[in-house]
């Protein structure tokens, strides 16, 4: 119970005005309010983006974090038309694992830190527990994964490995070096996406800096590596991308914003040469 007061003084503290933004509430997202998106946010340590929280009202949040004090502020957490806690591990197949609980609780990992890393990467605890993939676990909860967003401390491969499903867009916390023992690195992750028929959206030079993590930001194309996407549903198609922040949700001012003004946009930024909704 103290932490569960802590928590909530603290997220309390936190200015969301601009996040909390009923979005979803415009009449334009009708027909998501029936059939809502899935949002599997996979290392769920702090909650769901900001961005998320403008589409609470279409958005079914399913949050995996094995991590037991962090459970419980996610818990806490409400603003979406449905939202859980997914305690067991996500990875690229059925069974058992060890989570590796460092002193700085944003370093733990399946992995075991690497060279590079320093004390606050030091394992204070191990706690042995289920690991299941991703398909397995859209099959039991019955919720739709449209959304991924995945921030695992280098075992972000191994969960893009047990997922069959096409989310719209995928964003992906990828090492240029390897913080963890065996990580694979974000040149593997863009491979392994761009295979299944995915477009970085993220700016390439990313790649090249020397940060020791970058945010990826993946938009499936799936059309023989032509800049053209194909969807039959291009509002759901654009809040997903919306959701994780890569593109800036319009203000939609009226009911009667055109999705017109909305596909010109997104065309500009991902370099879509033309878009089929169909």
């Amino acid at each position: 119970s103290e932490i569960a007061a802590k928590v909530h003084r603290e997220r309390s503290s936190r200015d969301f005005t601009h996040a909390v933004i009923a979005l979803s509430e415009h009449p334009m997202f009708e027909a998501l309010r029936r059939q809502p998106l899935g949002f599997y946010d996979v290392g769920a340590r702090g909650g769901p983006p900001i961005s998320a929280y403008r589409f609470g009202s279409v958005l079914r949040v399913v949050m995996c974090e094995p991590d037991p004090w962090e459970t419980i502020h996610l818990r806490a957490i409400n603003g979406f038309q449905h939202s859980t806690v997914e305690t067991r591990l996500i990875g690229a197949q059925n069974g058992r694992a060890v989570i590796n609980l460092t002193r700085k609780p944003g370093g733990s990992s399946v992995l075991q830190p690497g060279a590079r890393t320093n004390d606050r990467h030091e394992i204070v605890r191990k706690i042995e527990t289920d690991i299941i993939t991703l398909d397995h676990l859209v099959d039991e909860t019955g919720v739709s994964c449209d959304v991924l967003k995945s921030d695992v401390q280098g075992f972000d491969f191994e969960v893009l490995q047990g997922c069959s499903h096409r989310p719209h867009c995928i964003r992906v916390e990828a090492a240029m070096f390897e913080s963890y023992q065996h990580q694979r690195k974000a040149t593997d992750i863009c491979t392994l996406l761009e295979a299944r028929g995915y477009a970085l959206i993220t700016d390439p030079s990313a790649l090249r800096q020397t940060r020791k993590e970058v945010d990826l930001l993946f938009s499936w194309r799936g059309i023989d590596e032509e800049s053209l996407v194909a969807t039959v549903d291009p509002t759901r198609w654009f809040v997903a991308h919306m959701v994780l922040g890569a593109v800036e949700a319009p203000a939609f001012e009226s009911p009667s914003a055109r999705s017109e003004e909305h596909t010109s946009e997104l065309q500009s930024r991902f370099g879509i040469s033309y878009a089929v909704f169909c």
